[in-house]
């Protein structure tokens, strides 16, 4: 994984329950430090100056420097499955087994909120583009839509059942999932989100079919999904 300024990369090694996670410079390819192997997982924020890393079985994410130091432990009330920063690095997004969403500021690492209601496992994060939105998929094909200032509920969207993660959209508008073999797209045009209550009238859906030779990971991470991997 590299930061947003491609400044750092982390890469895990080891299985798929603990591994090492080794941060390295993007510029020398140098290693700058190694955590040591009793890590499930770990993200690096947009400008590679903060980690946060997760064990395998114990609900606490860990702050720490891009040279390995520990900033804050940040505990949580269940296991915690996807992670993400905010685009701008000043907020970190954890999605619990427990139907929990919970935001912590960065680089205190103090407990914004715990956002509820998902019903289900949080399996998906995705931050707009402007750090004003977090969308939280569950495991039913839900997505709910929070005020990431407020921290208010804004809508929650039913979509392709089998989705399981988000594309990146450029616009801030729409919401993007994709299913687990990257072979779907499920589009949803937001309108007047900000409203309390959004009408069905205010969602237009779009699926297409990914062509099976732009499956590839590298195809998925394009400047506009929608347009490149859908064309009307």
């Amino acid at each position: 994984r590299w930061s947003t300024d491609d400044s750092t990369l982390i890469a895990l090694t080891g299985t798929d329950i603990y591994s090492d996670v080794h941060v390295i410079d993007g510029s020398s390819r140098a290693v700058v430090t190694v955590l040591p192997g009793k890590w499930r997982d770990a993200i690096i924020s947009p400008a590679g100056t903060r980690i946060v890393a997760v064990p395998p079985a114990v609900p606490v994410a860990s702050l720490l420097t891009r040279e390995g130091k520990l900033l804050a432990e940040m505990p949580q009330s269940a296991l915690i499955w996807p992670m993400e920063f905010t685009p701008q690095g000043d907020k970190v997004l954890l999605g619990l087994r427990d139907g929990t969403a919970t935001v912590w500021s960065i680089p205190e690492g103090k407990n914004l909120a715990s956002l509820t209601g998902h019903i289900t496992r949080v399996s998906s994060l995705y931050v707009s583009p402007d750090g004003a939105r977090l969308f939280c998929l569950n495991n039913a094909g839900e997505v709910f839509v929070w005020d990431l200032a407020s921290y208010r509920q804004l809508a929650t969207v039913s979509v392709d059942a089998s989705a399981m993660g988000f594309l990146p959209d450029p616009t801030g508008e729409r919401i993007l999932t994709v299913d687990s073999r990257n072979s779907t797209i499920d589009a949803r045009l937001l309108k007047n989100i900000d409203d309390a209550a959004m009408s069905p009238q205010a969602i237009a859906k779009r699926v297409c079919r990914i062509p099976e030779t732009l499956r590839k990971r590298a195809a998925l991470g394009s400047e506009d999904p929608l347009r490149n991997l859908c064309p009307q």
